[in-house]
């Protein structure tokens, strides 16, 4: 064990003190309510009052026992919120892996308070509004102490053993770390010196707690559950099931709560001699579990998952309304009320824009089911769907009854697109591509000269289509599909989504951030640098200029120009988006995994008004100099307003390689210098982010290494 008192200076300036939060989101929930993303802690202040955070930046509060939610996003970008914690004096701390952050008006505004890029920080502790620590890891075990309510922070405790997950102190002197390996640790005197406490398992151990200085319990992987009744010199193991446990509560030494994964909750009132599994009819990871009183308590988990309770337990209902779980796949939208979404063996259509759904059965056969892929309506009656196995579906009265058709193969159907009533192709595995010139009476195969996987398809009129697949495919024809011509694109990157807004001007968007754009009906491609490196699910332009591109892990882009630059979009979901479609530039519809769905009637910035002209307008990025260069290179850039500065370095399979700056930076001329130290030669991208409170801006510039 090694000691260190380190000073760690707070590394927000003034500037950036406070972030007040406009009640008003660019993107509404509509499915699951009150919102979808993973819930990581929760706290309860009184009976009916509780505070839930979790991932894209999610602080949600309710003071009427859950009846109605205010929805807070804090730094949507980028936050994974793991921990709440309260001190007095409506004092409240939210950590995420490198940022903790205070508030004291209960949630109206936040102050960054701590900003790391070297270390990890996992749990927060505070035991009044003056001193508190944080647990986590460095190298290894970390734990820091202020004692000036965040002002600075001293490093108390770093070791080379395990990684620290929770932290929990009973009073200014009396606390406990645990973590990986059957980690603990212990300390009688506020941080100063800690000991490492004899433990009987080597699982990770995500929780710990304690009612008195002698009464604790810790939990984690593998049905990890240790009890001790003498401040830790001994603990012994207590066999429940072999569940991985992720949070334990006591309100006094008999009386406990224990969850985690499945939804299982079990309850002690014999200090954790015995354990009963309780009612949670959700099954749904738990990941945080809090009482208020002997009865009433709370549980927050996975995708949204909220629950309460008003009988100990006894019986837990949900207050995560949803209707559908499974992925939303593809959407058709007529206006701003009518539209169509397929998810599963389902469809679902509303007429009053997205606020209420009905579930439309496709497949009334007594045989297996097949997952529905796509979908599109022409007018109000007229629609079809596609899915696996060749499914193909019609209905002529808006989804209340749908017909099969005869789609002549049995590959998957990936993609279906109409372009008038009548005439329509579909794609999908094996180089499929099928068409209709009588709205699905007859279909009939078309040959793609490709036997890979074909994701997307789309027709500018009844002779001009394109479709995209695995291995940069990139199909395209000129009479309607009775040839097809193929062109290998994207360094060989599976290709998934392809739009057009007329025969010229089309956009294609792939795997690794792949990025294709076409102003001449693809007969060539140019491929604008966007920095981006994740996944990219869907595109969709409303016009020539404006467009949307949607991916993995909630990543929302916008293009007023045509899709020269890119403006990454905050949204309240890091869910993995799958599909985009917008009637006008206001208004449109994301979807994705596990029934996310939102809405935005702003075309997804915080107003009409507000819309991402230039960049310039915030920031102006150099040129790199020197450039080409050998060794070291430096990036300047000047803020016209301050905010938060991620710079980042790419090479050119869009791997990230580097990260210059990660933080709030002041008005004014900033520079960074690349150090290459033994990167090979080659093509680097320097991508450039930059978010205030309202919005958030990206430029990538190109810098060439040579030796």
């Amino acid at each position: 064990m090694a000691i260190m008192k380190r000073l760690i200076i707070s590394l927000i300036p003034i500037v950036c003190l406070s972030i007040s939060l406009k009640a008003q989101n660019p993107w509404q929930w509509q499915n699951p309510l009150p919102q979808g993303n993973t819930l990581n802690d929760i706290i309860v202040i009184g009976q009916n009052s509780a505070i839930a955070v979790g991932q894209a930046g999610t602080v949600m509060k309710t003071t009427d026992g859950g009846n109605s939610w205010k929805i807070r996003t804090v730094d949507a970008d980028t936050r994974n919120w793991l921990e709440i914690c309260f001190s007095d004096a409506g004092t409240l701390w939210i950590l995420s892996n490198n940022l903790v952050m205070k508030s004291q008006d209960m949630g109206e505004t936040w102050l960054p308070v701590l900003h790391t890029t070297v270390n990890s920080f996992n749990s927060i502790c505070f035991v009044d509004s003056n001193k508190g620590w944080i647990a986590g890891k460095g190298n290894n075990s970390l734990i820091l102490c202020t004692t000036n309510g965040g002002e600075n922070w001293t490093e108390v405790y770093t070791s080379s053993s395990s990684t620290l997950y929770t932290v929990c102190f009973i009073d200014a002197q009396q606390g406990w770390a645990a973590g990986s390996g059957g980690y603990i640790i212990h300390t009688a005197d506020g941080g100063l010196t800690w000991a490492q406490q004899t433990c009987p398992v080597n699982s990770l151990l995500n929780d710990v707690t304690f009612t008195s200085s002698t009464h604790g319990w810790a939990c984690g992987y593998n049905g990890s559950l240790l009890q001790t009744q003498n401040g830790g010199n001994t603990w012994e193991s207590r066999n429940v099931s072999s569940d991985t446990y992720n949070c334990i509560t006591f309100l006094d030494q008999n009386t406990g709560w224990l969850a985690g994964v499945i939804g299982h909750i079990y309850k002690t009132t014999n200090g954790g001699s015995d354990w009963i599994l309780q009612s949670n009819q959700s099954y749904e990871t738990v990941y945080d579990i809090a009482f208020s009183d002997p009865e009433n308590g709370w549980i927050a988990g996975i995708n949204g998952a909220i629950g309460v309770t008003s009988d100990g337990g006894s019986h837990w209902s949900s207050l995560k309304e949803s209707f559908n779980d499974f992925s939303f796949n593809a959407a058709s939208f007529l206006n701003e009320m009518n539209g169509w979404t397929v998810a599963g063996i389902f469809a679902f259509h509303t007429t009053d824009g997205g606020l209420n759904w009905t579930q439309q059965t496709t497949q009334t056969n007594s045989g297996p089911k097949q997952i529905l892929n796509s979908v599109v309506f022409k007018n109000s009656n007229l629609g079809w769907v596609c899915g696996g196995n060749g499914l193909m579906l019609k209905t002529n009265n808006g989804g209340s009854i749908w017909n099969p058709q005869i789609s002549g193969t049995t590959s998957n159907l990936t993609d279906l697109y109409f372009a008038d009533e009548t005439n329509g192709w579909a794609c999908g595995e094996n180089g499929t591509i099928i068409h209709t010139s009588d709205a699905g009476t007859n279909w009939s195969v078309q040959a793609s000269g490709i036997s890979t996987s074909l994701f997307s398809i789309f027709f500018a009129d009844n002779m001009h289509g394109w479709a995209v697949g695995s291995g940069g495919t990139v199909l395209n024809t000129f009479n309607g599909g009775t040839t097809w011509s193929q062109q290998t694109l994207a360094d060989g990157a599976q290709l998934n989504s392809v739009h057009f807004c007329n025969v010229n001007n089309g956009w294609i968007t792939g795997n690794m951030g792949a990025y294709l754009r076409t102003a001449d009906g693809g007969v060539t491609w140019t491929e604008p640098v966007t920095g981006i490196g994740n996944v990219l699910n869907s595109v969709f332009f409303i016009d020539s200029l404006n467009g949307w591109m949607a991916g993995s892990f909630g990543s929302l882009y916008y293009s007023g120009d045509g899709g020269l630059y890119w403006t990454r979009l905050s949204i309240t979901t890091s869910q993995n988006l799958k599909a985009l479609f917008f009637v006008s530039t206001e208004t449109g519809w994301v979807m994705g995994e596990y029934g996310t769905l939102l809405k935005t009637s702003t075309g997804g910035v915080a107003s009409v008004n507000d819309k991402p002209a230039n960049a310039s307008d915030y920031f102006v990025l150099f040129q790199n100099y020197p450039n080409p260069f050998s060794e070291n290179s430096t990036i300047c850039y000047e803020l016209k307003s301050a905010g938060i500065v991620s710079c980042k370095i790419f090479n050119s399979l869009g791997n990230q390689i580097a990260e210059l700056s990660n933080g709030c930076q002041i008005i004014g001329k900033h520079e960074l210098i690349f150090n290459s130290n033994n990167l090979p030669q080659g093509l680097y991208f320097c991508r450039f982010h930059f978010v205030d409170n309202e919005r958030s801006y990206s430029k990538t510039i190109k810098m060439h290494l040579v030796r």
